[in-house]
């Protein structure tokens, strides 16, 4: 005899059947939670709403291939986690150079050369970080550029600390080794 679906089973098929109904309950059910989350990741409040929102189009538009491997709140929580997660590596790159800096570095002296050198170095450790695999980068954002505690990270991400350590030694080693490389390039 065939179980009896649960609630989580019966809102899936009836968004994969495209059940109007449906993606308001799912709203309604966990969008309160998704919208915390991305406040405790992103910066301000309106940036995690944009971010809560753009994770429900992705979520809408792929909910056809969830399997059911996962509670539906894991992937949903994985989803606004990526979604999140790519918003600051975007915000990261589109960084802009005041114009007193520019003035500055025409003005003279070693200082404006050195700021000049520091954010070199910070433009190619940031292409090497957005070369690395997605969970490596995630580890390094939060934990780096983001100053999480590895706790915390735990908490964002859903693995173990361990989990957390390991991706964390993993990446640095890589992002060594990308660096090593692109530096032999470059003086080659």
């Amino acid at each position: 005899m065939e179980p009896n679906p649960g609630p989580q089973d019966e809102l899936v098929a009836h968004l994969k059947e495209g059940h109007g109904d449906s993606y308001e309950r799912l709203l309604a059910l966990h969008g309160p939670y998704l919208l915390r989350l991305a406040r405790s990741i992103l910066p301000n409040e309106q940036e995690a709403a944009d971010a809560v929102q753009e994770a429900f189009l992705a979520i809408f538009q792929k909910v056809a291939h969830f399997r059911g491997d996962a509670q539906l709140r894991t992937w949903l929580h994985r989803v606004v986690v990526n979604v999140c997660l790519m918003s600051l590596r975007r915000r990261r790159r589109k960084t802009e150079v005041p114009v007193e800096f520019l003035e500055g570095c025409f003005a003279s002296g070693p200082s404006a050369l050195d700021e000049l050198e520091r954010r070199h170095i910070r433009r190619r450790v940031r292409a090497a970080v957005d070369r690395l695999p997605e969970s490596y980068r995630a580890v390094l954002d939060l934990c780096y550029f983001e100053e999480m505690e590895v706790d915390h990270v735990t908490h964002r991400l859903g693995i173990s600390g361990n989990a957390v350590r390991v991706r964390l030694c993993r990446a640095r080693r890589e992002l060594r080794r990308l660096l090593t490389a692109d530096s032999a390039h470059a003086a080659a």
